[in-house]
């Protein structure tokens, strides 16, 4: 197995946990939709997880080399069943086979675990190896084989452990999960009773690895809360926004760390625990010495063989299932050596160059002033290179609808709420991408003009990124009216694949940024 050891920085961080002498190190992923590598221009992208799992063999081999007894975690953090195109036709099935096959130990629920429905969800759970845990949604009364543990007890080298483990879903997840029949918990509530059964049957657990498939604020917040109701130490491992956060103050909360990573494995959590002895105060700084975030790294490793031929037969039943030859079809041909960005970190940041195309299509298609579409719609996660083809449509917009989009009449107020709005913080689904002149637009507008907009009808008909709330807030209607009126606008036959490949030609391609959230407040 070639590694590149010398290398690659990612070994020199695994070793300088495992020199620590970890009795668990937990490698941690999260949001999950692809199980192959991607390439844009010949260099590799999304490492795939044969990469991962070559990785997972590397850290086994040197703790076998440094003859310590640490047993290695994998652990997920939700979203590992949709959405992808793979899913569309297979229903989850090949990432559930694939994380089986790497070994994972845990996942937790995420909202797109929903997107199959409830029987989906019931027989991928059935055919896991792991197990899924998940302290706040109750399976529906009349489901009797849901495999979900409200928390599990780890068992380290054969012995009683002093480790628990639980998941956390939040309000997006709890939505989703609340519509297919789950009951649902408050997550403070569900982790009260899951620590009050801990300290009442099982004292001697004093380290809590939490799960979670939240926002970022609902994980700062969950996090406070467990610095005050958890004596012992907690370790929170994140998902669903996407992006990264490593929240760690030995001051005020020396004995809880939060971790939240990026998408599709682009960065892996390596986390090390010893329960062997509790830390002095002057020693907690330690636990610091015990993490790692693998990044770019990660695209060195070579590929694991094995692994390998499961994505590859996967990718060949999927070629199965679609035209072949209509999938390498161009689009548009763009200069050489142009590289299309519809990665989720950067369109979680502000508009992309690809994020602008796409916008800019949608409003030459409807002959709108102003095009809106949010990021959370663009799932593919990957660069693209100069030539854009119906493989690339289909991979990053697989919630692609017949009737995707709308077009309505908002006035300048409303347009700039919208933005605003978006682009408050960074790392969420409701940064906005936006058409030529956009801010011009609204920059040399007053407070009532009005203007035509085209936006996804996905956007405001399930409102979970807040832009239908503004809309009846200003025209003081309620949502459902608004929602019932606003659906006579719906453009039919308006599928992303069919505006962009009816316009590409005519659209002309602009790669600069036009607005992100660090420079938001020097546009209005």
């Amino acid at each position: 197995m070639k590694l590149n050891q010398q290398k690659n920085n990612a070994f020199t961080k695994i070793k300088k946990i495992l020199d620590e002498k970890p009795e668990v190190i937990i490698v941690h992923v999260t949001d999950t939709y692809f199980i192959e590598e991607t390439k844009v221009n010949q260099n590799i992208d999304l490492p795939g997880f044969a990469r991962i799992y070559s990785l997972i063999k590397f850290i086994e081999t040197q703790i076998m080399s440094k003859k310590i007894n640490t047993s290695v975690l994998l652990l997920h953090g939700g979203d590992f069943l949709f959405p992808s195109l793979m899913s569309l036709y297979f229903k989850g099935k090949q990432m559930v086979e694939i994380l089986n096959k790497c070994g994972f130990n845990f996942c937790t629920i995420g909202n797109h675990d929903f997107d199959g429905g409830v029987e989906i969800i019931k027989k991928r759970l059935n055919e896991a190896v792991f197990d899924v845990v998940c302290s706040n949604l109750i399976s529906p009364k009349n489901e009797k084989k849901f495999q979900i543990h409200k928390y599990k007890f780890l068992k380290i080298n054969k012995k009683q452990s002093k480790i628990a483990i639980t998941g956390i879903a939040g309000i997006a997840t709890m939505r989703k999960a609340h519509h297919n029949g789950f009951d649902i918990l408050p997550p403070e509530l569900s982790l009260k009773h899951v620590i009050e059964t801990i300290n009442e049957k099982h004292p001697r657990i004093n380290h809590l690895i939490v799960l979670s498939h939240m926002s970022n604020d609902e994980d700062i917040g969950l996090k406070e809360w467990l610095n005050k109701n958890w004596n012992g130490y907690v370790y929170m491992l994140g998902g669903h926004d996407h992006n990264e956060i490593f929240e760690y103050n030995p001051i005020t909360n020396p004995k809880s760390i939060l971790l939240k990573g990026q998408s599709n494995c682009r960065t892996v959590q390596i986390v090390g625990i010893n329960t062997r002895k509790v830390l002095k105060a002057s020693q907690i700084k330690k636990m610091t010495k015990s993490v790692a975030v693998l990044d770019s790294d990660l695209t060195k490793i070579h590929p694991d063989e094995e692994i390998k031929r499961v994505v590859a037969k996967w990718e060949q039943l999927l070629e199965k299932r679609i035209n072949e030859a209509e999938s390498d079809r161009i689009i548009k041909k763009f200069k050489v050596n142009t590289v299309l960005d519809a990665t989720e970190l950067q369109l979680r940041r502000g508009s992309t160059n690809f994020g602008n195309f796409v916008a800019d299509c949608m409003s030459e298609f409807t002959g709108s002033d102003i095009a809106f579409i949010n990021s959370g719609h663009f799932r593919g996660d990957r660069k693209i290179g100069n030539n854009l083809k119906i493989s690339d449509l289909r991979r990053i917009f697989v919630m692609d609808t017949n009737d995707a989009l709308v077009k309505i009449t908002m006035t300048s107020t409303e347009c700039k709420e919208f933005l605003k709005h978006a682009y408050s913080v960074e790392g969420h689904g409701k940064i906005l991408q936006v058409s030529k002149a956009t801010i011009k637009i609204l920059q040399k507008s007053i407070q009532d003009d009005t203007f035509s907009v085209t936006m996804l009808w996905d956007m405001l008909r399930t409102n979970d990124d807040g832009f239908t709330s503004i809309l009846a807030s200003n025209r003081k209607i309620s949502l459902k009216k608004l929602q019932s009126k606003l659906k006579k606008h719906i453009i039919t036959n308006s599928s992303l694949f069919d505006v962009i490949e009816k316009t590409a030609k005519h659209v002309r391609y602009d790669s600069s940024t036009r607005i992100s959230v660090r420079n938001f407040s020097n546009q209005f």
